[in-house]
């Protein structure tokens, strides 16, 4: 499967930012997706990030907030998530500050503390039986 964000998946965790995985493929290949998936999870968890992988992942993010910002309308969505769920507006600005900060061991510290496969939700979307 591929994985890449998608807005309506997006979860947030107070004081932790969001957290979200992607992943679309046909109805044939869910099972390896879903696996696949919780695989490199535990994987992460296990192992950790490598600082080549944090510094490409920082790069995808901040072109991510830079460009999430183009237009009027995704400028006001955001204004407005971060009112919802922070209880302010938190600037592209400041968004990236907190990025420049983190390191191999926060993104292993919150492995370790959120991603649980076990206690995963998941919601397919088409057609599927499964």
């Amino acid at each position: 499967g591929t994985l890449a964000p998608h807005p309506a998946l997006r979860a947030t965790f107070p004081r932790r930012g969001r957290w979200q995985i992607y992943a679309a493929t046909n109805a044939g290949q869910l099972d390896l997706a879903m696996e696949d998936t919780f695989s490199l999870i535990r994987q992460m968890k296990k192992e950790g990030v490598t600082a080549t992988e944090l510094v490409q992942a920082k790069r995808e993010l901040r072109a991510e907030v830079i460009l999430g910002n183009e237009s009027p309308q995704a400028r006001m969505d955001n204004l407005a998530k971060s009112v919802l769920c922070y209880g302010r507006v938190i600037s592209p600005e400041e968004t990236l500050e907190g990025l420049t900060r983190v390191t191999e061991a926060d993104i292993s510290a919150f492995m370790e503390q959120w991603a649980d496969v076990e206690q995963a939700s998941v919601c397919i979307m088409g057609n599927y039986e499964g």
